[in-house]
Formats: structure tokens, C-alpha cells, sequence
């Protein structure tokens, strides 16, 4: 029987019930006019129909509900990143990889032949798929402006490719080689893999100057020494206080005697002074240079570097 005969047979049985008060016997439910009865069996099939319609409905969604679900279940096993045999070349393939966007946290990356290394991938930040290769801290803070503070832990970078002998002997700041698990926890991935990982963009998250997203060109950061032209985006701003350089952003690389700078038309932006001696930091929203406008008052204050 058609759906639509059915809802006219149910809607006559309905209506007759309703008006006798007992089931209906042939030839009974006379008390309206044939007209009243139809324009009142047609409201009944209406109404029978869109009760149909919304069934269908929650069965529809309960499909693609029961669909996800079986989605789900599939990605419950070991999948790229997962393990040191599933190791991934970045962070970045894992999210090209897997059909569902993995949450952020620590993957398998292999970064040669016999070795790989459980590192810490941001899969939400600017499209996702950035790896994490430097948490750092300063030497001093509370005296942000002085020639004592310095950014701690450095890579370990090679200062012969863009210092001399004796601006070496200042660089007090101790090396690490360790990859930091979180963006809390200090420390450097092995500097010689950076460019393996990451060599089209960067990020630099921090509590006390906005955050950067940057791409190479001529400019360098995964290559010492490398001066040059990048370009940059404000991607959330945290100097509040200076809301009129919101959309400030550094645009050239440079490595010098104090360590790597992202400055914008000669001024500095952002400084990562490992000169714990000669040099003051620089952290500029406004990129000009000023070594007062960094966010103040933070009880952990320290900057993280990504890079896709």
C-alpha cells in the first residue's frame, strides 16, 4: 500500500475515532458534512505526513551518525606518527595523511634513514601541520632591557658562519639539542634538521609580542647566516597594549653578532639575542627598534618556533 493511501486510511480511522468516540463502524461518522469530513481527513494526512517526513529525517541522521561512528572506529588503530615503525617526515604529512585532522601533540618524525624522534606538532594553528623546534626563555626578565638578558636555551647553531672568534667568546647562553615536548618545556631539536622538516614557513608564538607567521625568500631561518627577504603576517596579536601596531610584521632576516633578527627596514622587531654580554634583546611589536614595548609582568614568559 502507498504511503499516502496508508496516512488517508489511518487519518479516516483517526478522525471517525475521535469524533464517535469508539472505532468506526462502515457507514458511520455522519455528524459532519462530506465536505467538513474531507477538508478534515486532508489536515489529518498532512499532519501524518510531515510526522512521516521528520521520521525520515532522524533516520538520515542517524546514518551518517552511525557513518562517522564507523569512521571513528577505523582510525582506532596505529596510524602515521603513531610509532617509531609509522615514523612521518613532518608533521605536515600526518595531516595530509590522515582523513580526519589528528589533534596536536607528540609524533614519531623521522628525521634520517636509522632515526627518528618523538616531536610536538601544532595540526591547528594556521592550517595546521607545524612542527615544533625551539621553547625558549630569558636569562633575565625582570631586567628584559639590560645586556644580562639573553634568549636560553640556543640552537645549536654554527656562530662561525656569521660571527667572528671574538664576538663567539661573548655567547654565554647554553646549547641545547633537545626537542622540547610541549610549549612549555624548554629546549632545541638538533639544529641540522630544522631545513629537513620545515623550509617554506615559520611561526613564533610568544606571551610577550604578537604572533608571526613567516615565508622564505631570500631569508633564512633554518640556514645560518642566510640574510634576506621574508614575508610576514600578524596571526594573533598579544601586545595589547600597542593595538596600533597590530598588523606590524617584520619582513628581512638577518644574523649578526647577537644572534638572529627579524627586523623591518633596518629596525628590530623581534631579536633572538644569545649575547648575554653586549647585546640588549628586542622585542618591538611597532618595529622600530624601542626595547620597552615587550609584554610585561608575565609569570612564564618564553616564545616557541614552528616550523612547516
Amino acid at each position: 500500500m502507498k504511503l499516502e493511501n496508508l496516512a488517508m486510511v489511518m487519518a479516516v480511522f483517526l478522525l471517525c475515532t475521535f469524533i464517535e468516540g469508539v472505532v468506526p463502524e462502515p457507514g458511520s461518522c455522519r455528524r459532519f458534512s462530506l465536505k467538513q469530513q474531507v477538508s478534515m481527513i486532508e489536515d489529518e494526512v498532512s499532519f501524518i505526513k510531515d510526522k512521516v517526513s521528520t521520521i525520515e529525517h532522524d533516520i538520515s541522521t542517524m546514518k551518517t551518525d552511525i557513518t562517522t561512528i564507523k569512521d571513528g572506529i577505523s582510525h582506532l588503530g596505529p596510524q602515521i606518527g603513531d610509532n617509531r615503525a609509522l615514523a612521518a617526515n613532518s608533521c605536515l604529512e600526518i595531516l595530509q595523511k590522515l582523513s580526519i585532522t589528528p589533534p596536536s601533540g607528540l609524533y614519531h618524525i623521522r628525521l634520517s634513514p636509522y632515526y627518528t624522534k618523538r616531536l610536538y606538532c601544532d595540526m591547528v594553528t594556521y592550517g595546521g601541520g607545524f612542527t615544533l623546534v625551539w621553547t625558549f626563555t630569558f636569562t633575565n626578565y625582570s631586567y628584559f632591557s639590560t645586556c644580562q638578558n639573553a634568549v636560553t636555551p640556543r640552537p645549536n647553531w654554527n656562530l662561525t658562519k656569521f660571527m667572528s672568534p671574538r664576538e663567539i667568546s661573548n655567547i654565554k647562553v647554553p646549547v641545547s639539542r633537545t626537542p622540547p615536548e610541549s610549549e612549555e618545556q624548554l629546549g632545541a631539536l638538533d639544529f641540522k634538521y630544522w631545513k629537513l622538516i620545515g623550509h617554506k614557513c615559520f611561526i613564533v608564538k610568544s606571551n610577550i609580542i604578537n604572533w608571526i607567521l613567516c615565508k622564505y625568500y631570500r631569508g633564512s631561518f633554518v640556514e645560518e647566516g642566510e640574510d634576506g627577504r621574508i614575508s610576514c603576517r600578524v596571526i594573533k596579536v598579544v601586545s595589547t597594549d600597542h593595538l596600533q601596531c597590530k598588523d606590524v610584521r617584520p619582513g628581512e632576516v638577518r644574523w649578526h653578532h647577537c644572534g638572529l633578527d627579524l627586523q623591518v627596514d633596518g629596525y628590530d622587531y623581534l631579536q633572538f639575542d644569545v649575547n648575554s654580554e653586549l647585546c640588549i634583546p628586542t622585542w618591538d611589536p611597532c618595529g622600530q627598534g624601542q626595547e620597552t614595548r615587550y609584554v610585561k609582568d608575565v609569570d612564564f614568559p618564553h616564545g616557541n618556533v614552528y616550523i612547516r
